[in-house]
């Protein structure tokens, strides 16, 4: 991997959090910015681009939002569909509607598991310590 060398100036309130959080975890500060950014800014180039802005857009949510995003997932009704048609699967019973459906229904359980997944990311970032 190269480096780049670069100046970035910011508010001093960003510089003190930052430091602060480099002196708890006893990293260095360029380490704990490097970190951020890669946490802020994930390389998901194979992610459909409709994915990767939504996971990019949550580095901008408060920090009341992003916990509200730890706790969404599918509804129960979605739920308990896709253990329906998981069943349907199992036994060898499924119609092409019905396979339509469940493939709908994993890309929906696969997105709110990374939106999950990247929520706790930048929760941990900024200090916190999700509990799962």
């Amino acid at each position: 991997m190269s480096l780049e060398t670069i100046t970035l100036r910011m508010p001093g309130e960003l510089y003190q959090r930052a430091k602060r959080t480099a002196e708890t975890l006893e990293q260095p500060l360029e380490q704990v910015l490097i970190e951020t950014l890669d946490t802020a800014l994930p390389p998901a180039a194979e992610l459909p681009t409709e994915i990767r802005s939504d996971l990019a857009a949550l580095a901008t949510f408060s920090d009341d939002d992003l916990w509200l995003v730890t706790q969404r997932g599918m509804t129960a009704e979605q739920e308990a569909h896709l253990a329906d048609l998981l069943e349907l699967q199992n036994a060898g019973t499924l119609t092409l509607e019905q396979l339509e459906q469940l493939d709908a229904l994993r890309v929906a359980y696969s997105r709110a598991l990374l939106r999950k997944a990247r929520a706790f990311a930048l929760l941990a970032e900024r200090g916190y310590t999700p509990l799962l």
